[in-house]
């Protein structure tokens, strides 16, 4: 009887050990032979599966993507509005050691994406998702009468994706004095803006008032 060969869980287990390869070394240092010594096999099985290097780290940066977005579902399916966003925010941070890993690989494929039109096109599609997800979580907000009436929710999804990207970065390259308690007071105190008639500004400033420090 022929082996039955699951080749969507193959292409996975193939894409998280680029993911671990570019997550140590970059997208430079991930080349083909050491991706296959990372999973443990030869270079035969990236040939079949991949249709070259540069789709390999499509499918790498696809894993990454995938890996926060099954983080961000659990939290969609117990919380809507600003508390769902605000778990949503939280898990696109570098807040340990897992998140700071996605985040060296995000890292890797925002400086190859500068150059390069496949993962440029990757990188587009990612945000599209991303963007979407946040404006879908302020249309709650509103509708439930949590956030100010009459705000354009994609300006503001558009903010707050900057502002992750903002607060990642200084994270990953601050990491001392940017822990994971001020990424998170500075993601309250921006929710708490747009809170219906801002009544949480004033907690929230005076609960994270070092944010402003530095």
């Amino acid at each position: 009887m022929p082996k039955i060969v699951d080749h969507d869980s193959q292409r996975r287990e193939l894409a998280e050990a680029a993911y671990r390869v570019i997550a140590r070394g970059g997208l430079e240092g991930a080349t083909v032979r050491l991706v296959a010594e990372e999973a443990r096999c030869s270079t035969g099985p990236l040939a079949h599966y991949f249709g070259g290097k540069a789709d390999l780290l499509v499918h790498a940066l696809r894993h990454a993507t995938a890996k926060t977005a099954a983080r961000m579902i659990e939290h969609r399916q117990s919380a809507r509005g600003v508390e769902g966003l605000r778990c949503v925010l939280r898990e696109a941070l570098p807040l340990d050691s897992e998140r700071r890993a996605e985040w060296r690989v995000w890292l890797a494929f925002w400086g190859g994406a500068a150059t390069d039109r496949a993962l440029a096109r990757e990188q587009s599609r990612r945000y599209a998702d991303w963007r979407a997800l946040v404006v879908a979580l302020l249309r709650e907000a509103e509708q439930d009468g949590e956030i100010q009436p009459g705000l354009d929710l994609t300006h503001e999804a558009s903010v707050l994706l900057a502002l992750i990207d903002g607060l990642g970065i200084q994270a990953m390259f601050e990491r001392e004095r940017r822990g994971a308690s001020w990424q998170e007071a500075v993601i309250d105190r921006q929710l708490a803006m747009l809170v219906r008639g801002n009544e949480g500004a004033v907690a929230a400033g005076k609960k994270s008032g070092r944010v402003g420090a530095g």
